[in-house]
């Protein structure tokens, strides 16, 4: 189905179509220039006009829907805002004040150490003075002071940039992140408002049929950004993080126990239960080895709301768990730990998420933020990890189920967007705004097919700003924000291999622009103006650039659902490679409520051997047993010639 996306409303000091007051002031002191210097005496008048033209011209081209004189003043604001930010205090420090060991507390006092002994050296350099100045010392005893000394000034002038680096005031990166605290399962921020966290489950829409997909986008989500208030900024997250299979091996523990019990009681026979046990003991390594060796990263998704209020924000938890268990989208609500996990993932991805049982309560926040921060002109380097910092600018005018779904699953990225309900007015403003365009072009279309699909765009516009009158439906402010991760790009800089979960992509952020512009969706590269979208894409009730945002109908923003896995997989299901495309063991019978035939092992690459495929199907152990035609594990008899006959029966 067919989504529609108005066109940006003008802006406040916007004239006419594109034109601003300000390209308006721009171009009048331009002419105003040139009136004066064609009526003066001046030399090389011609010349002085030429340039006037070509920099007023260069001021008003616009780039990624910006004018280049925003480019200019952007520039001339980064460098009077502060460009580094660090935290006072490292993660090791953290760790070990739950334990309270005072070892790790002494590197807050590291400018006393280094006091004393920088005394300690002026006193031992007094000493060497005065050994090469007493006549009684022999030359073979100077010239080794004199070597050392040479040696000393040549290390500490290779070591000067580095020490010049490290003496470098930096604010604390508190004033940077806007969370404060984390406790009650909420966010704190500043004790201004609250912020709780939903996690989505995967999404496969290619086992529902289209009346299943619009009750998922109009009553599930679609009715959830519509009942928010417009206070705050609601946050869709995309974030890479591995996979933990925890849950996993304990219910590969917990069909093992309920095998022993039915063995127990006579259920099953000896031989049945070795079979079905060494499946289980072989599987449960499989899924303990991308917890510890070999990570698997995939996205994951959130929804995030804040409200100033926490029993407001209480009841729009409550009812957005509600709405979203109606149409199969179990969201599940995070605690403190998970919430301190889930905002170090927002930034940082090399790190044990283990570490959190070792980290007190009142440290989670400090724990969660970046350990440094260095803004610079066309990037921002988190943790000393090069990422190139985007807003989308401009949407498609149409746009089908799941559009954002293909872009947010690009590997290395964080996508974060960020929606607030915009008034009707300028909700209404934004439509006639499209509808006028599109009765422009239709005037000077020629092409039938093209006129008979302006004039469908037109109607549907048409009947969505009725719905706004009526107040069916809503529009939102939006902006996007992709945080790319560029592996590469930190190893050149860093000038050695770093080791990292993270994919390592040849030109991401060129990578990301391709994916984006395919999807008929315009980024803008922030140059100039990271820290703006460095602050955007942190997971917060503020927006800095909302005023710039796009208005985008509350159907058409639901529909975009970014939580699509363009994969295959679920509860109870295992990916056991990096490649989220590359095998994938499906656990069918999980989704019942979804299809006609539970019986199903979906195989995406040949990963097993011959045979093994029927181990999967008995380690799957459905609760129900006629899935499988006479349930290996209810039968009385059976050998173990017959149960391997059995297997090949249902493999095939």
């Amino acid at each position: 189905m067919a989504r529609l996306i108005p066109d940006k409303a003008k802006s406040k000091n916007e004239i006419y179509r594109g034109m601003t007051l300000t390209d308006l002031i721009i171009g009048t002191i331009a002419f105003l220039m040139i009136v004066f210097v064609a009526i003066s005496a001046l030399p090389l008048k011609l010349l002085i006009i030429l340039a006037v033209i070509v920099i007023t011209v260069l001021l008003l081209i616009r780039i990624d829907m910006q004018p280049n004189y925003i480019y200019v003043l952007h520039f001339l604001r980064h460098f009077v805002l502060n460009h580094r930010f660090a935290r006072d205090v490292s993660d090791e420090i953290l760790l070990d004040r739950k334990e309270s060991k005072k070892k790790a507390f002494g590197e807050l006092f590291t400018e006393e150490e280094n006091a004393a002994s920088a005394q300690e050296q002026a006193l031992r350099q007094e000493e060497l003075n005065r050994l090469l100045s007493d006549p009684n010392v022999s030359e073979e005893v100077k010239e080794k002071i004199r070597q050392h000394r040479a040696a000393e000034e040549s290390r500490l002038a290779q070591n000067a940039p580095h020490a010049t680096e490290d003496k470098m005031k930096c604010t604390p990166v508190e004033q940077l992140c806007a969370f404060t605290d984390i406790s009650d399962d909420y966010i704190v921020y500043s004790n201004q408002y609250y912020g709780a966290v939903l996690e989505l489950p995967i999404v496969e829409f290619g086992i529902f049929n289209k009346e299943q997909r619009s009750q998922m986008i109009e009553n599930g989500f679609g009715k959830l950004l519509r009942s928010l208030t417009a206070e705050y900024c609601t946050n869709i997250v995309k974030l890479e993080r591995p996979i933990k299979y925890t849950d996993y091996i304990q219910r590969e523990q917990g069909r093992m126990e309920r095998l022993k019990a039915a063995f127990d009681e006579g259920r099953l026979t000896e031989v049945e239960l070795q079979a079905c046990a060494s499946i289980l003991y072989d599987r449960i390594p499989s899924a303990q080895e991308p917890c510890f060796e070999d990570n698997v990263i995939v996205p994951f998704y959130y929804i995030v709301l804040f409200d100033g209020d926490r029993f407001r924000l209480e009841n729009q938890i409550s009812n957005a768990i509600q709405l979203l268990n109606e149409v199969q989208l179990p969201a599940k609500r995070l605690g403190n730990k998970e919430l301190a996990v889930f905002l170090k993932y927002s930034n940082y991805l090399d790190f044990d998420e283990a570490q959190i049982e070792q980290i007190e309560q009142r440290d989670y926040a400090a724990w969660a933020m970046p350990q440094s921060v260095h803004i610079r002109a066309k990037h921002v380097e988190i943790n000393q990890i090069v990422t190139h910092n985007l807003r989308t600018v401009a949407y498609p005018v149409s746009a089908e189920d799941a559009w954002l779904a293909e872009v947010f699953a690009i590997p290395s990225t964080k996508c974060v967007v960020k929606c607030k309900p915009m008034e009707q007015d300028k909700a209404i403003r934004a439509i006639n705004i499209s509808l006028q365009d599109l009765h422009c072009q239709l005037v000077n279309t020629k092409a039938e097919a093209k006129k008979a699909n302006l004039q469908a765009k037109i109607d549907e516009l048409s009947a969505l700003l009725e719905t706004l009158k009526l107040e069916n439906e809503a529009l939102s402010e939006v902006n996007a924000y992709i945080t790319a991760y560029d592996i590469p790009a930190t190893e050149e800089k860093q000038k050695k291999a770093y080791r990292s979960d993270l994919p390592r992509l040849p030109m991401i952020k060129k990578t990301v622009r391709r994916a984006f512009k395919h999807r008929d969706i315009r980024l803008n590269n922030m140059d100039f103006d990271q820290m703006y979208a460095f602050i955007g894409a942190q997971v917060s009730g503020y927006d800095p650039l909302q005023k710039s945002a796009h208005g985008i109908p509350v159907s058409s923003l639901a529909a975009g659902a970014p939580w699509i896995y363009t994969g295959i997989s679920g509860f109870g299901d295992m990916l056991p490679n990096k490649s989220e495309d590359v095998s994938a063991v499906i656990n069918s019978f999980s989704r019942e409520e979804q299809e006609d035939e539970g019986a199903t092992v979906v195989l995406a690459e040949p990963m097993i051997e011959e045979g093994d495929m029927t181990e999967i199907i008995v380690a799957m152990e459905p609760e129900k047993n006629e899935a499988i035609s006479e349930d290996v594990a209810t039968r009385e008899e059976c050998s173990g010639e017959t149960l391997a006959e059995d297997h090949q029966t249902a493999e095939e």
